[in-house]
């Protein structure tokens, strides 16, 4: 009586113990795929950004080009015109060329 009993026990303890790994391992999964998820959302947010971030970039790039090839154009019509184009002021210097100070 005694042996079936310790039996009866030992197969209880380890219908438990399975019970505990089978758990151990459903929430072990469920925290890989919660981290899997917030991985994809992080990545997917940074490839957000980053695609923002390049178009902008872009964009700036082309209005400077632009306003480049404006300042050429216009430079060209007054070259044309016979005017004789500015010269450049250095910051420091003021709003007069050097050789008029």
């Amino acid at each position: 009586m005694k042996w079936v009993a310790k039996q009866e026990a030992q197969r209880k303890a380890e219908e438990e113990w399975k019970k505990a790994e089978e758990e151990a391992k459903r929430v072990a999964e469920v925290e890989a795929k919660r981290q899997a998820k917030e991985e994809a959302k992080k990545r997917a947010e940074f490839q957000a950004q980053w695609q923002a971030k390049s178009e902008r970039k872009a964009k700036e790039e082309a209005k400077a080009k632009a306003a480049a090839k404006a300042m050429r154009v216009q430079i060209a019509q007054n070259a044309a015109q016979g005017a004789k184009p500015k010269p450049k002021v250095h910051a420091t210097l003021g709003s007069q060329p050097a050789h008029a100070q």
